[in-house]
């Protein structure tokens, strides 16, 4: 992934998506985060822009992801904002509503409502990102050239265990989990063989953030949650790997976690 590339994160929020931005920006890379509220994201995209020493490394905007078009528009605005770079990675963290409920006290709008953020976002999150690496010349350029070792563009899911299995008062995060990972998996074989590395990554166990803190407040034992800078790590490695070698489904859990 050469520099000047830009990167998308969409649910750029503190934990994952900020520290996939700070990797990224700290590699030269400009960063656009997303998410749906500007209250916090224009404070993470400014503490990552000093980290960097360059205060336009990193944009934020605040984006409905259930909404075809304020995501197509914000596409444009990055595009404008970055002239001098290429779209060329994109992260979609948006988790959704992780909910545990009894299974008969779950409601249509329960369902319907994780499913339009972590299903129909992708969609429209993924369509867009992809029409526009088809809109590049570098598209037409990686087409003609089967030599090529390097991706086009890479598309990278945030998923979860539930995406393997159901557990009990799960059903509704599960459900859209389950259906994510397979979407990705349809993406991965159309667009793997046109240049995009799909990949869907599995965080078995809980990420070590603020909002954990604060529901479960107390002293966690050394290496039983996963840390936010090293999951960003291994998706920054994997946006390197070469077309031989590509990666869909990585698990990552800490070493303490039960499998």
């Amino acid at each position: 992934m050469a520099a000047k590339k830009i990167v998308v994160i969409l649910g750029a929020g503190p934990g994952l998506g900020q520290a996939c931005g700070r990797i990224f920006a700290s590699k030269g890379h400009p960063v656009a985060l997303l998410s749906r509220s500007m209250d916090r994201l224009e404070q993470l995209s400014n503490a990552i822009n000093k980290e960097v020493g360059d205060e336009k490394r990193t944009r934020p905007y605040a984006v409905d992801v259930t909404k075809k078009e304020d995501i197509e528009n914000t596409f444009k605005k990055i595009a404008k904002d970055f002239q001098d770079a290429k779209i060329h990675t994109a992260i979609y963290n948006a988790g959704g509503l992780f909910q545990i409920k009894a299974f008969l006290d779950l409601t249509e709008n329960d369902y319907r409502n994780i499913y339009n953020i972590q299903v129909i976002g992708a969609l429209h999150f993924s369509q867009t990102f992809i029409r526009s690496l088809q809109q590049q010349s570098e598209w037409q350029e990686w087409q003609k050239d089967a030599n090529v070792t390097t991706s086009v563009g890479n598309l990278f899911f945030t998923g979860a265990t539930s995406a393997l299995r159901g557990s009990a008062k799960m059903s509704s995060f599960s459900h859209s989990s389950f259906a994510l990972r397979s979407m990705t998996q349809s993406i991965a074989r159309e667009f793997g063989p046109q240049g995009i590395h799909v990949a869907h990554f599995i965080l078995d166990g809980m990420v070590d953030t603020e909002r954990l803190k604060e529901m479960v407040p107390g002293d966690f034992e050394p290496n039983s949650r996963l840390k936010p800078d090293d999951i960003a790590q291994v998706y920054y490695d994997t946006a390197q790997q070469k077309r031989s070698v590509w990666a869909f489904e990585t698990d990552l859990r800490p070493a303490k976690e039960k499998w």
